[in-house]
């Protein structure tokens, strides 16, 4: 149950916003001869916002889909 409530609140997080950072932030900001610094509670708040986002579309995509289908009868 606390690893359930761990992992949703600090793990998937973390990693959305590293992920983020690495394929977004870190080729855009750091030149090629330097290595990046990786702060992990800048990437678990980016992640958290990420993940909060990608919540509220999956659990309003079936309203919406619902919505055109019924748009689409008429």
């Amino acid at each position: 149950m606390i690893m359930d409530c761990v992992l949703q609140t600090v793990v998937i997080p973390v990693l959305i916003g590293l992920l983020f950072e690495l394929v977004v932030v870190v080729p855009l900001r750091v030149p090629v001869d330097e290595s990046p610094v990786f702060l992990l509670y800048q990437d678990w708040a980016l992640g958290l916002v990420f993940l909060k986002i990608w919540t509220r579309l999956v659990l309003s995509l079936p309203s919406l889909l619902q919505f055109s289908a019924w748009s689409n009868v008429h």
